[in-house]
Order: structure tokens, then C-alpha cells, then sequence
């Protein structure tokens, strides 16, 4: 039987007993938090994707960017994902302009608020001692430093979910009976109330919440036997009040996409992620698409309405997609356990397992403070079971705490697993760490031997198990230096890309994205020497210099072609346009057109290879071979200006005025600056 060494600290306490020392601890918490958040900030901005973010957070600033200037992002369809932390963001540009320091900063208070609730919780229902531990774990855990200054959502949404817990905590502990006082009455109501518009407003953010919210209805009228009529009064108002933040976007995505959409329609599309047969349970990407944001959602569209022989609404998409999903599940049921399994193993594992770029290649090398740092998910996760384990002692007042952990991981691991979906069941999961921990410790003080054996005997297993990481998930710091060196590249340093990927390649030989990306570097050395000294008029010197560059970066890139390693195929089709880019600036057009042919075979959605190839056809007269190219570029990626102005020439060329007239169209309302667009539509409208 399990001692309880500390029955007092059982009983939460009361509101009224919020004294000096705690309101001392509350703020030291926060205020420590947010100092640490604000210099991790400050470190962080040597870090070149602070001020040019890529994946997730570029499309949360691009979809900022639109609520600036009163556009809807993705005309005229339901959201395909959740609003509220994009509109957050607008906000924050519309207020401060476009910047990209002032929301990290309010993110960083909203984490420090986040730690003082954390505190609130681990008080009301552990003592003092266990919150003001959790608030201080919190504070100093570095993976939440971390998120908190990532243009992501993870700070939004774990605020709004602590929000809702420490509510429905203190709702639960309001007494409601028939003798209980009008204003306490009302205050439990309240409570329920607000918390069901904090888990709405979550939900806006991340839907999968929403299961948990269900699970609370449930909760609210089971939680005790007496006064039924109250219990379902107040699990109603619960539930009505987190519908109140969702039912204006389901709405909105009717009237403007004529789709029945809750909140967002990218549901399918993740569900699939997880769940197919070439699923790894942690990377987000569709097999078939290409890795990039946009690529990938165009593909997933053209994949879907492939398969239906029609166009299809955005539900319709998520549908064929789940599915897929429950085709591979019910088809495949061992291999689809078998995924399950490791999505399980990777989520109570203490690595990091990142999702738009390597966690610890970017906080170790631009965090400054995160080596003095040490508290990890490997000491978290172990006592944070046993904590969940001892919560069972009183499971109905502790459902907010083991429910939400358990209920709000279920939903992660169905998915596919990463660490940002992770975290907010982990800042529970800190609280209950904190509580087994001192459960363990009082029974160690008391000399209560069965407590800290059957203790030790859960935790000691536990963190081996955590502790120990499949090779699959560790953290690729070589990625990291693929997306800097891309970065310099875009930034037109090739010096610093070129130093930066060969210190890759020292430590990873075998990936072949570092080859492509300095081929790429050695490229826009080239380039750049050749514009320098064409600007003085060594035009000879220039070439050589230029074809000299052209010459590193082709061996470079015939390395990519040959390595054979785990995802290597994701580059090949990449290694083999850029050869064709060579040859083309080379006047070698034979060989570029093979070598666009290649990349095309490699990589069948490559919108820029067909729209060199097509480009590189059309200068052969192969006007027809040529549109069908341009097509499939556009088709590819629709925001791709440069075929729609190729496709506007190749008709005029042939002679059909009004599709060359359409095309041209197509590419101003991309970019309506483009200068050759502009000329092109005068030239054509002066036609008779």
C-alpha cells in the first residue's frame, strides 16, 4: 500500500490564505521569468531567422502582413489553419509596425504570466512548496524559453490553457448547494464560464483542445452526486462559452468559402501525416509533396483532387485524407500499432524532437543562457509520471490536471509528435514533477521505506526509458547549419554560407542538403565576383572567375547526387536543378535541358524546373512543349510569378492574343509591379 507522507499538504489551500510570503513568491516568479525570457531574446537576435523567419513562423507573418492591410489571407476559403495567433501577430504589426522584436517580448511577458499560474495551480492543488517549485522549474526550463520567442503559437496557447485549468480549479472549489450564498453561486458559474472561453479561444489556436473541453462537460456533471440540475447547468454554460470564440470562424468560413469548416481544414492532411505507411511519426510531410510550406499545400490539394477527378472544396481535401488515414489504419492494423508504438515511445522521451529547425543547434548556438540551463524533459518526464500516478489518489478533483495531460498527449500522438505540440502538456506535467518530487523527498525525510521504494521502483524504470533515444529522433544540428547557410545565401553573404556549411560538412559527411545549399553558396560567389568585375569592365576575368566558382559548386552538387543516406532523395531533384542552372548560365543547353529533365524526374513538382525547362524549350522554338511546362509550374505554385509572364510570351509568340492577354493578367494580380508583365499587357493591348 502507498504511504502518504505529508496529508496535510493534501488540502489545497484556501484563497483567503494568499499572504505576503506567496504574493512575494507569485511575483519573483514572474518577474525572474520574464528576465530570463528578455536576455534569452536579446541573445536570440544574432540568430539570422530572428529577423527572417522560415516554415510556420514565415506563414504566421505573411498571414500578419495580410490582416495589415485588411486582405483575407488565402481569398475566399475557410482557414486552413486555426487564426488566433496570426491575428495576434497582426495586431502586434499594426501597433508597432512590422516588427519582429516586440512580439517576442510580449510573448515573454505572456510566458512569465504563464509561470506565475503555474505557481496559482501547483498551490491550490499541492501547497505552496510544490508551486512555488513548479513556478521556478518553469521559469528556468529552457525548452519553454525556447517557444516563448518563436513566432509560434505555444505561448498563446499554454497561457489560455492555464487560464482554463486554474478556473476550473477554483470553480471546482466554490461549494454549490442549495444554502450557498447568491455570490458564490455565481462566482462558480463565472468561473466555468470564463474557463470555457479560455479553452474556446485556445481551441482558435490549436483545435485538438477542444477533446478536452468535451472531457470537462463530462467532468462538471459526474463530479458529484447531488444537485444534478446544477451540474448540468453548469457543464452547459461551460460548453457554450467555448463555443462562443468559434462559432463567428465557422460562420466566417461558410459565407466566404461555402465549406463547412469548425475552425480550420487542415485536419486530414495532419491525421495522414501520422498515420501512412511511410510515416516516421515525427517529420510533416505528406509522401509525394515537396518539403517546403507552400509546395507541400499545393501538392496535398493536387494530390486529393487527382484522386477525385474534380476540383475540391477545402473539407473535402481533409476528408480524402482522413480517409486515407483510416484506409492505413484498418488495412495495415499491425503497422499502423507498430507507428503508434514509437509516436508513444518518441513523446515521453526526453529528446527534443523539432519540427520547422533543429531546437538545439539554434538555442545552443544564439541562446547565450540556455547551457546554464540544465533542467531538461529527462528529469521532468520520470517525476512527472509519478506525480500523474499519485494524482489518482483523488482523481475527481485532480481531472484538470491528469485529464488534461492525458487527453491533450492522446490527441498529439494520433497526429505525429514534435516538441511544440508537446509543451502544453509538459507545463503540467512541470507541476506534477514538482509534486511527486516532494511527495518522494517527505517520505525519504519521514524514513517511510514502502513510499520510497514502490517510488523509486516506478521512476527508476521511467527514466531509463525516457532517457533513452532512438537514433531517429536526435536532434540533425546539421540541419541548422543548411538553413543559416541558406539564409547567407539570401542575405548575399556566400562567404559566410560557404565557412558555415563546410563546418557542417566537418560533422556530417552524409547529408545531402549541406552539399546542395554550398553548391548553392559557391554559385552566388560566382555570381557576385562576375557582377564585381563586369562592373569594371574585365569582362574575360570575369567568366573565368565566375565559371572557376561554377566549378567547385558542380562538384558539390554531383556529391548530393551520389549520397545515399536517410531523406537524401528530399535534395536529389534540388542537386540536379541546380546543375541545370549551371549549364544554362554556361550557354551548355544540351545539358541543362537533361539536367532539368532529370530534376523533373526526381522531383515531378519542382515548379522552377519546369519552368526552366520550358523557358530553355521555348528559346528552341518548342512553343508548345514549353506552355505545357509553364502549366505545370503555375499549377505547381501558383504565386510563382515568372511562369505566368513566360506563359503570357509563349502564347503571343503563337499568336493567341486573349490567353496571352489572360496570363499576364494572372501575373500582375501575383505581383502587380512586375515591369515585364506591365510592358508585355501594353505591347499586347496595342495589338490589333
Amino acid at each position: 500500500m502507498t504511504a502518504r507522507p505529508d496529508p496535510s499538504a493534501d488540502q489545497p489551500p484556501a484563497d483567503g490564505d494568499f499572504g505576503r510570503k506567496e504574493w512575494i513568491l507569485f511575483a519573483a516568479i514572474i518577474v525572474g521569468a520574464f528576465v530570463l525570457r528578455l536576455v534569452y531574446i536579446m541573445f536570440m537576435r544574432a540568430n539570422p531567422t530572428f529577423e527572417n523567419p522560415i516554415m510556420d513562423p514565415l506563414y504566421h507573418a505573411e498571414w500578419a502582413r495580410a490582416f495589415v492591410r485588411g486582405e483575407s489571407f488565402m481569398e475566399g476559403q475557410p482557414y486552413f489553419r486555426a487564426p488566433l495567433y496570426p491575428w495576434f501577430l497582426g495586431i502586434c504589426f499594426e501597433l508597432f509596425g512590422e516588427n519582429f522584436l516586440v512580439p517576442r517580448i510580449i510573448q515573454a511577458a505572456m510566458g512569465a504570466v504563464s509561470c506565475g499560474l503555474i505557481f496559482l495551480i501547483g498551490r491550490r492543488v499541492f501547497g505552496t512548496a510544490t508551486g512555488a517549485a513548479a513556478g521556478i522549474v518553469a521559469a528556468t526550463y529552457w525548452i519553454f524559453l525556447y517557444f516563448d520567442a518563436e513566432l509560434l503559437i505555444v505561448p498563446l496557447i499554454v497561457l489560455l490553457d492555464l487560464v482554463a485549468l486554474w478556473l476550473l480549479l477554483r470553480a471546482d472549489a466554490t461549494p454549490c448547494v442549495d444554502a450557498t450564498p447568491c455570490a458564490d453561486a455565481t462566482r462558480k458559474w463565472g468561473n466555468y464560464v470564463l474557463s470555457g472561453l479560455a479553452i474556446g479561444l485556445s481551441a482558435i489556436a490549436r483545435p485538438n483542445v477542444l477533446l478536452f473541453g468535451l472531457a470537462v462537460c463530462l467532468w462538471i456533471v459526474v463530479r458529484q452526486r447531488r444537485e444534478w440540475h446544477r451540474r448540468l447547468l453548469h457543464a452547459f454554460l461551460f460548453g457554450l462559452a467555448c463555443l462562443v470564440p468559434i462559432l463567428p470562424i465557422t460562420v466566417r468560413n461558410y459565407t466566404v468559402g461555402d465549406d463547412l469548416v469548425l475552425i480550420s481544414s487542415q485536419g486530414g492532411v495532419n491525421f495522414y501525416i501520422g498515420n501512412n505507411p511511410q510515416s516516421d511519426g515525427t517529420r510533416a510531410v505528406v509522401p509525394g509533396t515537396r518539403p517546403d510550406w507552400w509546395g507541400g499545400y499545393h501538392d496535398t490539394i493536387a494530390m486529393a483532387e487527382q484522386a477525385a477527378g474534380q476540383p475540391l472544396k477545402p473539407s473535402e481535401v481533409s476528408q480524402y485524407f482522413f480517409e486515407k488515414s483510416f484506409d492505413f489504419i484498418t488495412e495495415e492494423t499491425g503497422e499502423w500499432l507498430d507507428l503508434t508504438g514509437r509516436k508513444f515511445r518518441y513523446y515521453w522521451n526526453a529528446q527534443e524532437i523539432n519540427n520547422n529547425k533543429p531546437i538545439g543547434f539554434f538555442a545552443e548556438r544564439y541562446g547565450g543562457i540556455v547551457k546554464f540551463l540544465p533542467i531538461g524533459a529527462g528529469l521532468i518526464l520520470p517525476l512527472g509520471l509519478l506525480g500523474l500516478f499519485l494524482c489518482f489518489r483523488r482523481p475527481g478533483r485532480l481531472f484538470p490536471l491528469w485529464g488534461f495531460v492525458l487527453i491533450y498527449s492522446g490527441t498529439v500522438i494520433a497526429f505525429f509528435v514534435c516538441t511544440r505540440f508537446r509543451v502544453p502538456a509538459m507545463v503540467i506535467l512541470v507541476i506534477l514533477a514538482c509534486e511527486g518530487a516532494r511527495w518522494w523527498l517527505t517520505a525519504l525525510t519521514r524514513k517511510q521505506w514502502p513510499a520510497v521504494i514502490v517510488a523509486a521502483a516506478l521512476v527508476a524504470p521511467l527514466a531509463w526509458w525516457v532517457n533513452d533515444v532512438p537514433d531517429n529522433v536526435v536532434d540533425p544540428d546539421f540541419q541548422g547549419y543548411e538553413i543559416v547557410g541558406d539564409l547567407k545565401i539570401r542575405q548575399n553573404d556566400p562567404d559566410g554560407a560557404i565557412a558555415l556549411l563546410r563546418e557542417g560538412l566537418a560533422l556530417q559527411k552524409d547529408f545531402c542538403g549541406l552539399y546542395v545549399t554550398l553548391g548553392r553558396a559557391l554559385i552566388k560567389k560566382g555570381e557576385t565576383e562576375q557582377a564585381i568585375l563586369e562592373g569594371q569592365g574585365r569582362k574575360a576575368e570575369a567568366l573565368r572567375a565566375r565559371d572557376k566558382w561554377f566549378a567547385q559548386a558542380a562538384k558539390e552538387l554531383e556529391t548530393a547526387g551520389r549520397i545515399r543516406s536517410p531523406r537524401s532523395e528530399d535534395w536529389w531533384g534540388k542537386a540536379a536543378y541546380w546543375r541545370g542552372y549551371i549549364f544554362a548560365n554556361q550557354e551548355l543547353f544540351d545539358e541543362a535541358i537533361g539536367a532539368f529533365r532529370l530534376a523533373i524526374q526526381l522531383e515531378p513538382r519542382s515548379a522552377e524546373s519546369h519552368y526552366y525547362l520550358g523557358f530553355l524549350l521555348a528559346r528552341f522554338n518548342q512553343i508548345d512543349a514549353a506552355i505545357n511546362h509553364f502549366k505545370t509550374a503555375i499549377d505547381c505554385m501558383p504565386e510563382y510569378v515568372d511562369p505566368h509572364v513566360a506563359l503570357g510570351r509563349a502564347f503571343a509568340i503563337k499568336g493567341q492574343k486573349q490567353d496571352a492577354i489572360k496570363a499576364i493578367k494572372e501575373a500582375l494580380r501575383v505581383d502587380p509591379s512586375n515591369k515585364e508583365a506591365n510592358d508585355l499587357l501594353r505591347r499586347l493591348r496595342s495589338r490589333p
